[in-house]
């Protein structure tokens, strides 16, 4: 499992996080209370599955974290 913290690129701006994982997508019961517990407050999910001819297929669930969940950086 990896993840990646980004500015969102809409109009409302925001934060958004991305989990990345091979081979099957991530069970929200176990990740939410993780990222809960470090403060974080998800509004939206959504899942997304990329395919190749390479190796297995990764699972991306692009999660949409609620406003002001990320402190500001000087």
């Amino acid at each position: 499992l990896e993840a990646s913290l980004h500015p969102r690129a809409n109009e409302n701006g925001g934060w958004g996080l991305r989990l990345y994982r091979r081979d099957e997508p991530v069970a929200l019961s176990d990740v939410l209370p993780v990222l809960e517990n470090l403060g974080l407050r998800i509004v939206a999910e959504e899942p997304f599955r990329l395919e190749s001819e390479l190796g297995p297929a990764v699972w991306i669930d692009e999660l949409t974290l609620a406003p002001g969940a990320v402190p500001a950086v000087a």
